[in-house]
């Protein structure tokens, strides 16, 4: 029986818990100037959009199973036939250079493939002893990936063609 009630205050304080590491990273996210809108769930505990001044958009996610940690997660799409501006020969070297540039930055990724139409970054904020600072840091990184995913692109492949928002609520 001890178990049992053991085992609901554990889960109880992990409730707490998380909720009080949304409200200070919502509270953080807004003292340094960004929207924040809080979206459907789905398979997470919470999850809210990040607008910075331009209007690009990131996600911070907290996944079911991860009452420790967070995802900041932002993505672009392509034209499914932008690498055939390349040559044949070139395409693969170029996406292996783009997934060794985000290695570079620290962040995770999906979608540097091909063919190449939706790139996801990524970075994982564990929550024990996390400031301000460090998470204000893990956000404007991710946005900056983003960022650099479509400056890459651009430069070597022209425009990059229309983007649209892409739904990051759904990584894990």
């Amino acid at each position: 029986m001890n178990h049992h009630k053991s085992r609901g205050l554990e889960e109880s304080t992990a409730h707490r818990s998380t909720s009080n590491w949304q409200s200070r990273m919502v509270s953080w996210l807004m003292s340094d100037g960004l929207k924040v809108q809080e979206v459907p769930q789905g398979p997470a505990t919470w999850c809210v959009l990040v607008e910075n001044a331009v209007g690009h958009k990131v996600t911070v996610t907290q996944a079911l199973d991860r009452a420790d940690s967070v995802i900041v997660a932002g993505g672009c799409t392509f034209d499914p036939q932008s690498l055939d501006q390349l040559p044949e020969s070139e395409r693969e070297a170029f996406l292996w250079d783009l997934r060794l540039f985000l290695v570079q930055l620290g962040l995770d990724f999906v979608g540097v493939q091909r063919p190449l139409q939706q790139v996801t970054v990524s970075l994982p904020v564990y929550c024990e002893g996390l400031t301000h600072r460090e998470f204000a840091g893990a956000v404007r990184r991710t946005f900056l990936g983003v960022f650099a995913v479509l400056g890459v692109v651009a430069r070597r492949l022209g425009t990059p063609g229309p983007l649209r928002e892409i739904d990051t609520t759904r990584v894990n």
